[in-house]
């Protein structure tokens, strides 16, 4: 009984310690893949006469196939990336050398930029404390003037 006693003190102390080790191997993976899309975004862009990036991309399949030839290797769903959901790329309209990407981490609640400046952690997350907690080394989407 004593021992079963142990056990259950022991896990009870591990389990959400492994969660939240869980979470941030998430959104570390997902970060990750952002800036590969990054990277291949760049790739396009130089291949560009006036180095602009190419124009909105709502679908997820789209957007995979625009990059495919500029070094981009995703799987055909957003899960494999450790994303819950694809939620866009947007060019800017007046400036083709500015974009956006976002996407909603594996665990549905966390919400990742990508901007040329670099990846960042949105305050649109459900709770907001999910960059503070899990994200601590992705910069918060407001200190590059982004919601």
């Amino acid at each position: 009984m004593i021992v079963v006693a142990i056990i259950a003190i022991l896990a009870a102390i591990a389990i959400p310690n492994f969660i939240g080790f869980k979470k941030k191997a998430m959104i570390a993976a997902a970060a990750a893949n952002l800036e590969n899309a990054r990277v291949a975004l760049s790739s396009y862009a130089a291949a560009q006469d006036e180095w602009c990036y190419p124009p909105t991309l709502t679908n997820y399949s789209d957007f995979v196939d625009v990059l495919r030839s500029h070094g981009l290797a995703f799987p055909s769903s957003p899960a494999g990336l450790k994303w819950h959901s694809f939620n866009g790329y947007y060019r800017d309209p007046s400036d083709c050398k500015l974009y956006t990407i976002s996407i909603t981490v594996g665990d549905g609640a966390t919400r990742l930029k990508a901007l040329p400046a670099g990846v960042c952690c949105s305050s649109e997350s459900d709770p907001p404390t999910n960059c503070e907690n899990f994200a601590k080394n992705i910069l918060s989407c407001s200190t590059l003037g982004v919601p």
